[in-house]
């Protein structure tokens, strides 16, 4: 069965780039362009792993992951980001789970973060 991936990135041409790299891996993805709309997706749709952008209008990205934490604490998170997981360890050193992949990434980065995320996930 594949695995549910959803995007959340206010760059449409991110979506493209991520499905594109994702493509021949056994995922299905959907990408969002709010926070606000992928918190009405978790609600209605059962995601394996989340994959967002920290800088967004409206409900940043860190905004977003608290919010996700709090309904389900044990989901996958992976942070594509031009900043540095030091950044965050702050807001989001007490939740479990989540990661940072620094922007530009190439597929190969993407792809083993994944695979080692849902392999974790699981072993859970």
């Amino acid at each position: 069965m594949k695995k549910r991936i959803l995007i959340i990135d206010d760059d449409p041409n991110m979506h493209r780039i991520v499905e594109l790299y994702l493509r021949k891996e056994p995922f299905e993805v959907e990408g969002v362009s709010s926070g606000r709309v992928a918190l009405h997706k978790l609600n209605d749709t059962q995601y394996d792993l989340i994959i967002t952008d920290i800088q967004m209008p409206g409900m940043n990205g860190v905004e977003l992951i608290k919010k996700i934490k709090e309904q389900f604490p044990d989901m996958p998170i992976l942070i594509l980001s031009a900043y540095e997981e030091g950044q965050f360890n702050g807001e989001l050193g007490g939740f479990s789970n989540w990661r940072i992949i620094p922007k530009p990434f190439n597929q190969i980065t993407l792809s083993q973060a994944l695979s080692e995320m849902l392999r974790d996930n699981n072993s859970n």
